[in-house]
């Protein structure tokens, strides 16, 4: 990789070391960024029209993107991915001082290329296993395969030998308690479980449908329980094993994964009428160039394992606009097979909750902005490329259209987030009044991740260890930066405090919330993410489940998992967003014997007491809370109050893992007002950042 110029000018040539024909079936949208070293504004460039935006070069076996009219000068040089605004390629400093500068990049040759027209071959495993769950489900997944071309010998599995060097021992057939195949049809051999349905007189099963999976459960407490610090948790009971499959396409293959699930000795801290769920999950109805996400039904089997009581599936406005089946053809889209196959799975579950949603892909100038879309009409995009063929404004005003009655609601999908970082002209047509409370927050807590890095390791590789390849280098310090600057600067300082000032009575006050979700396509033991475009991968320990919602569930008609109950609390922000400890707080004016919980407003009587009610849990998974902040907003701005309340049991270690206190406010004089809560757990004693965390939506008290 290089660049060189020549004479006098300023037009940049980016080069790629093959044909536009070669290229075209690998190629993902990416954004060229130049950062003028004066200071000024980014400049930034996207390929919107394949075909007529890159030009083969003549006598050459490469082609190229020509931005011109450059102005002359030092620059800063980035390639980004444009659909998650990572960094790809970045030179620090680039000269623009010729008639024409060429940034060369040459491609790696015969490369398995993700989600292509080659095999996609993937094994997956929860992160983390509930105490009371007694499996530990294993996917195997083959995309892209034509039927007949591959026989699958066998699915194998090895539990790590903890005094054997390294070693794995092969675990017997009687660890497999259930397996279940693509219709959710069990799959046996005389009457016993077993990973394949071997062809009538061979050893082998050969692939017929295209996906084609099976969802192993698998014995817990076959595997031996390993202790130590995994990744940056501290001490974490868990598990270390091996799936080996063998198959055959021309030549006899195998492919190894190695998985680590953490086994810790409780399930997630627990309250009557509060669920667990992950509002941000893609599944396979996500399906373009650059990825895709899990069966519905070993979805909802993997959130059950690592605590989850509900998903709300946000597959992508692209994937759910491209018909797969001449049934889909007919409908114009893949909207009511994909909602069908939601109520399919939910039927099998009684004790968890799947939803319907969708991510729609706003345009934006060169880039867009994505949308997470509740119990609205769906939106499709018809843009080539998946860069949303409506803008913020026009989607908006569809929905609106579409809509009957006032169920449907939006939130920012990760708003902080690089490569769709939400601005303030963005959130001031989001919620202009013509579309009512059509909006309703920020999904601002996206992902886990405490390590990351980029690696052009190939997805054809034989062996893949993520545990092996992450460096102490590529540990996030701090982690919690993008969500910190989420919280304050997007929701706090866009949200919270204006409708403050410009209040002047109740029925004004508009309120917005909060959310939490993994961001996960499958990922359900760690992310390895292509974009194939540059050959690279981007590996990190975000994980399916990792960054939850808690939602208050009440019974409705006797049942607490259903859809309009849990898009109430969405709605209405009952909800907090945790990876591991929470804290609750209600508040009830003194004599009264109403609660108001998260996303309430009290309407209290002028110079009255107002009573604090709080608790907190968590376990020793997440360490005790060590912190638990107040802070109060007011037309003056966000207060810390936590020195007001006596949070002295906490100095002791147990008291950190479940606690109560109540607190009277005498008298409560802020009007109108806010109080919201944050806690931390096993907090660094060098870098002072706490592992876990919990945010809490707000109460607003106005007095009259």
């Amino acid at each position: 990789m290089g660049f060189s110029s020549k004479s006098q000018g300023c037009t940049l040539r980016i080069k790629f070391g093959g044909k536009k024909e070669e290229i075209k079936p690998h190629w993902l949208p990416v954004v060229f960024e130049l950062l003028p070293k004066t200071g000024h504004k980014p400049l930034r460039f996207i390929v919107e029209d394949f075909e007529r935006d890159l030009v083969d070069e003549a006598d050459k076996e490469g082609c190229y993107f020509e931005i011109q009219d450059l102005h002359k000068g030092s620059y800063a040089f980035s390639i980004k991915d444009f659909h998650k605004g990572q960094t790809i390629i970045h030179v620090p400093d680039f000269e623009l001082k010729g008639d024409i500068v060429e940034y060369e990049y040459s491609r790696r040759e015969k490369t398995k290329l993700p989600n292509t027209f080659a095999m996609d071959f993937i094994v997956d495993a929860p992160y983390r296993l509930e105490k009371s769950y007694p499996y530990l489900p294993v996917v195997v997944y083959l995309k892209d395969i034509a039927p007949g071309a591959l026989k699958i010998k066998s699915v194998e599995f090895y539990n790590i030998n903890p005094s054997g060097g390294g070693s794995y021992d092969r675990l017997p057939p009687q660890s497999i308690y259930r397996v279940i195949d693509n219709n959710g049809n069990e799959v046996e051999e005389n009457g016993q479980p077993t990973p394949l349905r071997f062809d009538p007189g061979e050893d082998f099963e050969t692939v017929t449908i295209d996906p084609w999976y099976r969802l192993i459960l698998l014995h817990k407490e076959r595997f031996r329980v390993l202790q130590g610090e995994q990744l940056g948790y501290t001490k974490i009971p868990h598990l270390q094993y091996m799936v080996n499959v063998r198959y055959q396409r021309i030549f006899n293959k195998s492919k190894q994964f190695t998985f680590r699930t953490f086994v810790p000795e409780s399930d997630l801290p627990r309250i009557d009428d509060w669920y667990y769920g992950d509002t941000h999950y893609h599944s396979d109805y996500t399906n373009n160039p650059y990825e895709y996400g899990g069966p519905l039904r070993v979805t909802a089997e993997v959130a059950k394992a690592v605590g989850l009581s509900w998903v709300t599936v946000t597959d992508h406005s692209y994937g759910l606009s491209r018909p797969k089946t001449q049934e889909e053809e007919n409908q114009g889209n893949r909207w009511v097979t994909y909602k069908k196959g939601i109520e399919e799975t939910n039927r099998l579950y009684e004790d968890f909750l799947l939803v319907g949603a969708e991510e729609i892909t706003v345009r934006r100038y060169l880039s867009g902005l994505h949308v997470l879309s509740f119990g609205n009409p769906f939106i499709e995009d018809q843009h080539p490329l998946g860069f949303g063929s409506l803008t913020i404004e026009e989607t908006f005003e569809k929905i609106r259209e579409n809509s009957t009655g006032n169920k449907g609601f939006l939130y920012a999908a990760h708003p902080a987030s690089g490569g769709y970082t939400w601005a303030s002209e963005d959130y001031q047509t989001a919620t202009n009044p013509e579309y009512g409370h059509l909006f309703a927050g920020l999904q601002i807590f996206n992902e886990k991740i405490l390590y990351k890095r980029t690696t052009d390791s190939s997805m054809d590789r034989e062996v893949l260890n993520p545990f092996e390849m992450f460096e102490k280098t590529d540990k996030q310090q701090p982690w919690s930066k993008e969500l910190e600057e989420g919280v304050k600067r997007h929701w706090v300082e866009h949200f919270l405090l204006p409708p403050l000032r410009q209040f002047r009575k109740k029925e004004d006050l508009r309120k917005y919330y909060i959310l939490a979700g993994s961001d996960a396509h499958m990922d359900f033991n760690y992310a390895f993410r292509p974009h194939p475009a540059f050959l690279i991968h981007y590996l990190n320990d975000n994980a399916f489940g990792k960054a939850r919602t808690l939602a208050y569930l009440p019974k409705q008609n006797g049942r607490n998992l259903t859809e309009e109950n849990l898009f109430e609390a969405l709605r209405t922000g009952k909800t907090l967003l945790t990876d591991g400890p929470i804290v609750l707080f209600s508040l009830r004016p003194e004599g009264s014997e109403k609660i108001y919980r998260f996303g309430d407003t009290v309407l209290l009587p002028k110079v009255k007491n107002l009573e604090l009610l709080l608790e907190w849990h968590s376990t020793e998974e997440f360490g005790p809370i060590e912190k638990i902040g107040v802070y109060l907003g007011t037309k003056k701005g966000e207060l810390d109050i936590s020195d007001q309340i006596d949070f002295s049991c906490l100095r002791n270690d147990r008291n950190g893992f479940q606690g109560r206190i109540t607190h009277m406010f005498s008298p409560w004089t802020e009007s109108p007002s806010y109080l919201r809560m944050q806690a931390v757990s096993s907090i660094d004693p060098k870098t002072v950042e706490g592992l876990f965390r919990c945010l809490t939506n707000p109460i607003w008290v106005i007095t009259e």
